[in-house]
């Protein structure tokens, strides 16, 4: 099995990459933190630097490359009601949707991971 884990470089995804590695999972990691990404390939990672609210297709071809499951652990605050700020998903909907026809039909298993920010 291989596990894509975005928002890899930084709280929960890190969080996730290391938990997955200590268990002998093979990972993708992606996120902003180019420093970060090589503690993770230390970890015996794959990353692949990527900010997710940029993200050209090349990059989203290269992080689904063999991945099983998805682990989405990236977001972007924007502000919301009353000044308030929420998490907002940006590539995994897209990534699991589009699974399918950039996988010869294979679907990825998408988990959604989020801390709230109230």
């Amino acid at each position: 099995m291989k596990v894509l884990v975005t928002g890899a470089t930084s709280g929960l995804g890190r969080n996730a990459v290391e938990y997955l590695r200590r268990r002998g999972v093979s990972v993708t990691a992606t996120g902003p933190n180019a420093a970060m990404g090589e503690l993770l390939r230390k970890l015996g990672a794959e990353f692949i630097h990527a900010d997710l609210t940029n993200l050209v297709s090349s990059q989203a071809r290269a992080m689904l490359d063999g991945v099983d499951t998805l682990w989405h652990c990236s977001g972007f605050t924007a502000p919301g009601a009353a000044g308030k700020h929420s998490i907002s998903p940006t590539f995994a909907p897209r990534a699991a949707l589009a699974s399918g026809p950039l996988h010869g039909g294979k679907h990825i298993r998408a988990y959604f991971l989020a801390i709230a920010l109230l």
